[in-house]
This record gives C-alpha cells, structure tokens and sequence, in this order.
C-alpha cells in the first residue's frame, strides 16, 4: 500500500512534468509570435499575446 509520502512524491513528480510542459509549450508559441512580428507581420494581437506569454512565463518562474 502506498504511502501518504509516496503519494505526495508522485504528484509533485507529475505536477513538475505539467510546468515543464507548460512552459515548453508557452516558448513555442513566443516564439512562433516572435517570428511573426520580425516577418512582417503587425498588429495589437501579436502585441499583446507576446506581453501574455511574457507575464505568463514570469508567473511560473515565480513559483519555481
């Protein structure tokens, strides 16, 4: 039977896999808007999705 502490290890474990994830995805996508805007491409959307992702990216390097 497993333990309290067993379990509290195995949920870090997969709650670390999601952040990691998380955050792998979010630079992906920074970086696909990057590309956008140095392409050519302008607009308040692009804009503000980067300022998300940023802000986004700094509130899970806060909780690390």
């Amino acid at each position: 039977m497993l333990s309290l502490h067993d379990v509290y290890i195995d949920v870090r474990l997969a709650l670390h896999d999601v952040y990691i994830g998380v955050r792998m995805a979010l630079h992906d996508v920074k970086s696909a808007v990057k590309f956008a805007l140095h392409d050519g491409h302008s607009g308040v959307r692009l804009a503000v999705l980067d300022r998300f992702i940023e802000v986004m990216l700094a509130l899970l390097d806060g909780t690390q």
